[in-house]
């Protein structure tokens, strides 16, 4: 009785193969997203232990400014990252990159709310209530990003 062989055994299976796609088109871009999100996250999260203000605005920029667009510029068609985006399709679930953006959105939208509560002029408007939010805010927005940036380390 012969024994029915279910798998067949490839190159790419059995010989170390290089990754074009990574190594040489747009990895490098990855690459500076990634130490842009270090960058930036870890001066938000020093600055809000450290209670600095401008520091904090500095980080939010680095990731706002810098971080976001080069990694949607590693995508195939950089117009359609909003095809990253929860509502618009299920990317987010399968995709590192997609994730990431998902992070970075999600990072940007409570370390903004934070930043703004911050302001003496706003901080007037929630009373005792504006330190608390203040800093649920920023750790929730420094978490995000650390929590990525480890995942992505790991696995990487």
């Amino acid at each position: 009785m012969q024994t029915r062989q279910w798998m067949t055994t490839h190159e790419w299976m059995v010989k170390p193969m290089p990754q074009r796609e990574w190594i040489e088109r747009r990895g490098i871009l990855l690459w500076i997203s990634e130490v842009l999100t270090g960058l930036g996250s870890g001066l938000y999260l020093v600055s809000l232990f450290m209670n600095n203000q401008i520091g904090m605005v500095i980080g939010w920029m680095i990731i706002m400014c810098l971080k976001l667009p080069v990694h949607i510029a590693y995508f195939g068609k950089p117009l359609r990252f909003y095809r990253t985006m929860p509502p618009f399709s299920n990317a987010w679930k399968t995709s590192w990159s997609a994730r990431g953006v998902v992070f970075t959105m999600i990072f940007t939208i409570f370390a903004l709310m934070q930043l703004t509560i911050g302001q003496p002029s706003v901080e007037s408007l929630f009373g005792s209530a504006a330190m608390p939010l203040y800093w649920i805010f920023g750790a929730v927005a420094s978490s995000l990003k650390t929590i990525l940036i480890c995942i992505l380390v790991d696995i990487v």
